[in-house]
């Protein structure tokens, strides 16, 4: 202890030699520990995704049967990529005001909106315009709902006709109707 007191600067040289590798180690081995600690946390996220893929991998067979059973019930759904699409629009109009006729609507205005394509899908629309009674609404929808492939109503507004001041309105239960219709095309 005498000697501590009398060679107070070597003390500090020597227990500053002493100490510093010590630090280096603990400093290694906090890093060390660190680093376990990160791959630990990755590998427990991983296992979660590492056992979706085996069980997908287990069912592939089963899911591509389905995938395949799916694409062909939307073939059904979906115009061919290999029909025109100003074919397509002329005859999607034509069967639209066939339908609408046969259901005893009368059709006033029909016009094709813009054809636009998003994920390898055209979507053609059309805009109707058409009067007559509830139950020929009703019975266009319904006819429209059965149409393949498929043809979606997007929008339908429906009002009473309007009644011109010191006329009575003989068709109480007419009505006009403006529908946009909507088609799909595959593109590829």
């Amino acid at each position: 202890m005498n000697w501590f007191k009398t060679h107070r600067s070597s003390a500090i040289v020597v227990g500053t030699t002493l100490a510093l590798p010590l630090l280096l180690l603990l400093y290694g081995v906090g890093s060390l520990w660190s680093l376990r600690l990160d791959y630990q946390r990755q590998i427990d996220r991983l296992e979660p995704r590492l056992a979706r893929m085996l069980g997908v991998m287990e069912f592939e067979e089963a899911l591509r049967a389905a995938y395949d059973q799916v694409d062909l019930r939307v073939l059904n759904l979906v115009y061919p990529a290999e029909k025109d699409r100003a074919a397509l629009g002329a005859e999607l109009q034509k069967n639209a005001r066939d339908l609408m006729r046969e259901s005893g609507m009368e059709i006033t205005n029909s016009q094709l909106l813009p054809v636009y394509e998003k994920e390898g899908i055209e979507y053609i629309g059309l805009k109707m315009t058409t009067s007559g009674t509830l139950a020929a609404l009703d019975a266009a929808l319904t006819a429209l709902a059965g149409y393949e492939p498929l043809l979606m109503v997007e929008s339908l507004d429906v009002w009473p006709p309007r009644q011109v001041r010191g006329r009575e309105n003989n068709s109480e239960r007419s009505l006009t109707a403006t529908m946009q219709l909507l088609a799909l095309r595959k593109v590829q």
